[in-house]
């Protein structure tokens, strides 16, 4: 991937910038809330210069609330895709702008990953599955073939999510949860088998 940016300075946008084949043009935050030593140009993500604003970017932000804020915020229109070479990913795969696909992500026949969707490290989809906008896989999580994943969801490190399962938008799975039938979106959702804990204000904003 050549010639484009960064939305976001943590660790998230980091990661991204290490696996990606080529390093970011900048890194576009808040500056008030840019790092004091930053390996890369920053900029501003509200003001950014006509040239920047043309460039390809991608929200790297675990959060999918918050990665949709960073999106929303951002005057260009240009959005990139970063997917490792270290991924597997079936040739019939449909990935939307903005997609990040991590190193170690297994991705099978027939999915398809909604703009800004973000797919962890580890982490697995199981055939024919979709994953609408913005929708979040943590490290190591697995979602199991025929599914619906809505958007805004995130499905934290090391959860497993079974086959033909739908999950309502904006609900978070918790580390390590075990999901054995449909969910609700708007809520939180932990244990084996996982049970909802308490409603979901909005998307996730922090982790």
């Amino acid at each position: 991937m050549s010639n484009y940016a960064i939305l976001g300075a943590g660790g998230q946008a980091r990661e991204t910038a290490d696996f990606a084949d080529t390093l970011p043009d900048f890194l576009a935050v808040d500056l008030a809330l840019a790092p004091s030593n930053p390996a890369f140009r920053t900029v501003s993500i509200s003001e950014p210069s006509t040239s920047d604003r043309d460039v390809p970017v991608v929200a790297a932000i675990g959060a999918p609330g918050a990665r949709r804020e960073l999106v929303s915020r951002w005057p260009g229109h240009r959005y990139a895709k970063i997917i490792s070479r270290h991924a597997y990913i079936a040739a019939d795969v449909e990935i939307g702008p903005g997609c990040i696909v991590a190193p170690g992500s297994v991705i099978m026949t027939g999915v398809r990953l909604g703009p800004h969707t973000l797919v962890n490290a580890g982490a697995t989809i199981g055939h024919g599955t979709i994953l609408e906008e913005y929708a979040t896989l943590g490290p190591g999580a697995h979602v199991g073939g025929d599914s619906h994943i809505g958007a805004g969801t995130y499905i934290a490190l090391g959860a497993a999510v079974s086959h033909k399962i739908e999950i309502g938008a904006g609900a978070v799975v918790g580390a390590g949860a075990v999901v054995l039938e449909n969910l609700a979106g708007g809520a939180l959702y932990v244990g084996a088998p996982a049970r909802r804990a308490r409603s979901q204000e909005g998307w996730l904003h922090a982790l």
